[in-house]
């Protein structure tokens, strides 16, 4: 198969090329060993140039661009020069295995508590693209910052997303955004002792907000820390009512309110509250808080966990929950994690750790109940305190 032209691979770096072009260069890529170790050593000179400040930045000769057996390569000085003047080249050469390519050329996001190598999907989306090229008109402007994390996040990018959080704390220091968002993400790649910080902090500067105390929460949950986990969604029922936090409600800041105002927001939280209250052994504060769901409350965006609740009130089966067909409205992941842990807490382990195997294998890895199945598990083995 004919090497691609210089021009040919500059518009890949470029991702300008069309489905079908880049199609083909992917599979060229994929068949030439040579041919993906000499782009993959341009990625990593490409980033250390995007690290270097602009006026360090050396100006590449032609004499090494040499590459022996090849000959002067164009493209790289052109990609090299754009790179030192910060243009915007999507650093997606990972993408050499494409779709159709060597899995292994991917560097993983993640590895799950069993070693599980864990990626996100091959090809980076329409979203990434345009940030990036938003976010290299104006690198320092931190909403772009923010913007180019949310669309790696979307991708399952979550290594990167981190990076851009990191330069967003370095932008805006007092920004709670960030801090949320990188804390969240290092629960998705399962580092989940540096999420607390992160939204220890959020929580300070933002402590009527929603999501922070959704989040943190969480991380304590996977701490083992369940009576912390507990307190802090009750923090956030508290507050719900409280004009101040309704005043501050806005499409950009989801308050505690949405509790009072909202009943999928409530029932999300209230669901990972009855879990952590009865982990914390605060049995009577749960069931108090389950008294709150009915039957036949309209829900929507938060199917799974209004099912979980009537499950754990006596209203539903296992069987109901666990048997879903292609047309069901909620992933088997998110009600398998709640009847799992509804079983561990009411003493039936066997049947739990049955559910929790089962939910720690799906392939929805960056949802909430498989990371807190493989916690479950990895704890119940012992392998983690």
């Amino acid at each position: 198969m004919t090497r691609p032209t210089d021009d040919t691979l500059l518009a890949f770096l470029e991702e300008t090329l069309g489905d079908e072009e880049s199609s083909q260069v992917r599979n060229q890529i994929a068949s030439d060993p040579e041919l993906a170790t000499e782009l993959e050593g341009a990625a990593k000179a490409l980033e250390a140039l995007r690290a270097m400040p602009t006026s360090a930045a050396p100006v590449t000769p032609a004499s090494s661009t040499q590459n022996p057996g090849r000959g002067v390569s164009p493209w790289w000085i052109v990609a090299a020069t754009l790179a030192t003047l910060a243009v915007s080249i999507p650093v997606t050469l990972r993408l050499a295995g494409g779709e159709t390519g060597d899995a292994e050329s991917v560097p993983h996001q993640a590895v799950s508590l069993f070693g599980e190598q864990l990626y996100a999907p091959p090809s980076p989306s329409d979203e990434i693209r345009r940030s990036e090229r938003l976010l290299a008109t104006s690198p320092d402007d931190v909403e772009l910052v923010l913007a180019a994390a949310r669309a790696h996040t979307s991708a399952l990018q979550f290594r990167e997303a981190i990076d851009l959080y990191d330069r967003a704390i370095v932008l805006a220091p007092n920004d709670w955004r960030a801090y949320t968002f990188r804390g969240m993400r290092f629960a998705s790649v399962r580092e989940f002792t540096k999420a607390i910080p992160d939204l220890e902090q959020a929580r300070k500067l933002a402590p009527l907000n929603y999501d922070i105390s959704y989040y943190l929460g969480f991380v304590y949950f996977l701490n083992g820390r369940f009576d912390e986990a507990a307190s802090e969604y009750l923090r956030c029922f508290e507050v719900a009512s409280d004009p101040t936090a309704r005043a501050v409600q806005s499409a950009e800041f989801r308050s505690c309110s949405e509790i009072a105002d909202d009943v999928d927001w409530r029932v999300a939280i209230t669901d990972w509250a009855v879990r952590a209250l009865r982990r914390a052994g605060r049995d009577d504060e749960a069931f108090r808080l389950l008294d709150t769901i009915t039957p036949g409350m309209r829900v929507e965006s938060s199917l799974a966990y209004y099912h979980a609740l009537l499950f754990y009130k006596g209203l539903e089966t296992e069987k109901e929950l666990l048997s879903l067909d292609e047309f069901a409205r909620y992933s088997a992941e998110t009600v398998g994690y709640a009847v799992a842990n509804w079983y561990l807490i009411q003493g039936e382990t066997a049947r739990a750790v049955e559910i929790l195997e089962d939910v720690a294998a799906h392939p929805r890895w960056s949802g909430f109940g498989r990371i807190a199945a493989e916690v479950d598990l990895a704890r119940l083995r012992k392998q983690i305190p």
